[in-house]
């Protein structure tokens, strides 16, 4: 039996999860969490074999309780669930220590296959970021990585914050904030906000 926690801010969405899974016969739901404070009390009480995470959950980036998460569980499996499909998110993704990581965009029968082959210790994409990665292979290669500092500041960019307002609220000076901007517009080669707000949309950032 695979015992998942669902982490998801959005009830339907919660829901929808929830009535797929429950239909499958090695397959329970032990716990259901709308933010990562939840999830962390969760996982300390159930111990799930696999946290199923959506990326962001009511203002949270998830990816900064996964560390915890990777502390708590003696063998993490989380599958992180995003509508981004930017390779340098992903990459950072797994960095922090995920196993799998599936679209908004993938299909039921992936995601159930997603669950199984991360139970049973695999790394797994879904389908259509394969596919996108597949067919990308030298822009994979030269595509900058943004490091998970420069996708929080530029989703707090697409927020609207300023740069004292960013600083304030991610601990730092704003001459960090600036310097960590400047490093964005360079990596990505864009000259401004506008493009910033572009690429966060298209890569969904925002």
């Amino acid at each position: 039996m695979i015992n998942i926690l669902l982490v998801e801010d959005h009830q339907l969405v919660r829901q929808a999860w929830r009535n797929l899974l429950l239909s499958q016969r090695d397959i329970r739901i032990v716990g259901e969490a709308e933010t990562g404070t939840e999830a962390l009390s969760f996982v300390r009480i159930t111990a799930p074999d696999i946290v199923l995470l959506d990326v962001n959950l009511k203002g949270e980036n998830s990816s900064v309780i996964i560390p915890t998460l990777c502390d708590i569980l003696p063998h993490p499996k989380i599958i992180i669930v995003s509508m981004s499909s930017e390779y340098s998110f992903v990459k950072n993704m797994f960095k922090l220590g995920v196993m799998g990581y599936i679209t908004k965009n993938a299909s039921v029968d992936d995601m159930l296959l997603g669950i199984r082959e991360v139970f049973n210790g695999n790394k797994f994409l879904s389908q259509d970021i394969k596919f996108l990665f597949a067919n990308e292979s030298v822009e994979k290669i030269e595509r900058p990585s943004l490091s998970l500092k420069e996708i929080e500041i530029i989703r707090q960019i697409a927020k609207g914050l300023t740069n004292k307002e960013i600083a304030n609220l991610l601990t730092i000076s704003e001459k960090t904030v600036e310097g960590r901007k400047t490093a964005i517009y360079k990596k990505l080669q864009i000259k401004n906000n506008i493009g910033l707000l572009k690429y966060a949309s298209d890569n969904g950032f925002i």
